[in-house]
This record gives C-alpha cells, sequence and structure tokens, in this order.
C-alpha cells in the first residue's frame, strides 16, 4: 500500500490502490481489501474496488456484509451490477430481477436481464428463463444478441431433457434463429467492421494486459489481481462486451473502447478509463 501511496499521478494512484483492494480480497484478506478501497479518492475507481470486493464477501458467507458493501457504491450502474451478481448467486431472483430493471442504460438493463435468464436456465426453471429474456431488448443489433444466446441456451435444455415446448417458446426460439441467422448475414456482407481489438495490450503503468482472440476468448493478467480469462463480443464500434471474471464477477459488462493506431483506451461500466500499448 505505501508503494501505491507514494504514486505521484492521482489518477494512476487510484488505479493501483483499486487493484491492491481487489487482490486482498482475491487472497481472502476481506477487511483489508475494505480498509484499502475506502481509501480511494476517484469514484470510479472506489466503485470499481468495492463492486470486485462485494462478491468476495459473499463467497465467505458474508451475504449481509456483501449487500451492505453494495449498497455503499455511489455510482449507480455498478451498484446495480454488483447487486445484480449477488442476488443471482443467492437464488434471490425476484431481487436480482429488482435490481436489473432500475438500470437506466438500456443496453446494461439488456444485458443484466440476460444473465439472470441465464441463471434460471442453468437450474432448469425454462419457463421463467423465457418470460425473464422475452423483456429483453435486442440492442447489440450488430451481434448475436445476449437474447439470441440466452434462447438459443433454453432450445438446447429443451431438447436435451425431451421436454415439450408451447407455442410461446416455439416462437420466442425462432426469434433466436432469426437473430442468429441476421448476424451471419450481416458478417458474410462485410456490415460488421474489422475487429480492431485483437492483439495483445499493455497498460504502460499498471502492466495489466489485455490479450484478445479471433475466437472470442479474452485474458486477462498482469497489474496486482490474480489472471483471468473469458469471453468477449464487440457489440459495436465503441463498445465491447466483456465476460470476464476478474473484471465484473461471473456477470457481462459493457466496456467502451476506442483504438487509435497502437493504442487502445478501455472505459469501464462506471467510467474507469485506462490507457493501453499493442505489445508488438
Amino acid at each position: 500500500m505505501e508503494v501505491a501511496n507514494s504514486i505521484e499521478s492521482a489518477s494512476e494512484k487510484a488505479v493501483a490502490l483499486a487493484l491492491l483492494a481487489n487482490a486482498y480480497a482475491k487472497a481472502g484478506q476481506y477487511d483489508r481489501a475494505l480498509q484499502v478501497a475506502n481509501t480511494i479518492e476517484d469514484a470510479s475507481q472506489k466503485a470499481w474496488a468495492l463492486g470486485s470486493i462485494a462478491p468476495e464477501y459473499a463467497k465467505a458467507g458474508q451475504f449481509d456484509k456483501a449487500v451492505q458493501i453494495a449498497n455503499s457504491i455511489e455510482k449507480d450502474t455498478r451498484k446495480a451490477w454488483t447487486l445484480v451478481t449477488l442476488y443471482t448467486q443467492a437464488g434471490q431472483y425476484d431481487r436480482a430481477l429488482q435490481m436489473a430493471r432500475s438500470i437506466e442504460s438500456g443496453l446494461h438493463k439488456s444485458m443484466a436481464l440476460a444473465e439472470i435468464a441465464s441463471a434460471y436456465v442453468r437450474i432448469g426453471q425454462y419457463d421463467r428463463a423465457l418470460q425473464t429474456v422475452d423483456t429483453v431488448e435486442i440492442i447489440e443489433s450488430k451481434r448475436v444478441s445476449s437474447k439470441a444466446r440466452v434462447l438459443a441456451a433454453i432450445g438446447g435444455r429443451y431438447a436435451q431433457t425431451g421436454q415439450k415446448m408451447d407455442e410461446k417458446a416455439r416462437k420466442l426460439l425462432r426469434q433466436a434463429i432469426k437473430s442468429v441467422d441476421d448476424s451471419s448475414t450481416s458478417t458474410e456482407r462485410g456490415g460488421t467492421p474489422e475487429n480492431p481489438l485483437l492483439g495483445k495490450w499493455q497498460n504502460p503503468n499498471t502492466n495489466e494486459t489485455f490479450e484478445f482472440f479471433k475466437d472470442g476468448a479474452v485474458n486477462v493478467f498482469g497489474g496486482g489481481p490474480p489472471s483471468g480469462g473469458g469471453q468477449y463480443a464487440v457489440v459495436d464500434d465503441s463498445h465491447v462486451r466483456l465476460q470476464v471474471f476478474r473484471l465484473s464477477g461471473p456477470g457481462a459488462t459493457v466496456w467502451k473502447f476506442a483504438v487509435s493506431r497502437d493504442q487502445l483506451t478501455l472505459t469501464s461500466p462506471e467510467g474507469r478509463v485506462a490507457m493501453y500499448r499493442k505489445v508488438k
């Protein structure tokens, strides 16, 4: 912590402290993590740190404390996402839905609802999954939407279990197939721009590194917290959907990005901005 506090740049110090708090939480030093997070002056970095600490408290069996920490987050989007994650993991789906529907951003709201629907699929509650995903707006029009992915998963589970689908289920699954087909057609016609994220990008200040692969996989390593792999999907020319536990727990979040030659700028849902250089 002394090293982090010795950094002169306020923004870089906030990033270092947030990463340190995250590392303490992953190591099971929850109180120490919370202590470090509460010293962060930058609101976005503090929100990110608290959002990464809360699920660790929940894993340790301190659910009420986790909710208390989540509710202390000042950034509304991060607070809602953290609470959605906590309530979904605890099986409190009604509360998770309530929080998801409170998110003002249509894109983030749809992503949160899709995550809850996916949780219903995992526990075999297909009707509830269908009811939830039916409220998701297809906003990610340039890629296969989260709604299509969830519906396809539901269809696969129905096929595996041999359950019969009612007309509404069949209708929703037809919508999913159409979304996938439309996305594929767009790609074949060149409607989707070349992926500018491919390759390895490193933050020169923290050494945090993102490596994006053609198959939709992403690795995040360096900079303090344990390495983490996950998936990504480019939503449009300035947004990317990231599902990496190191960044946001089991849920997916949408980040802003901008690429200029060999520089990548990533902005988290809470407004945390970081710059990366292309690694040759």
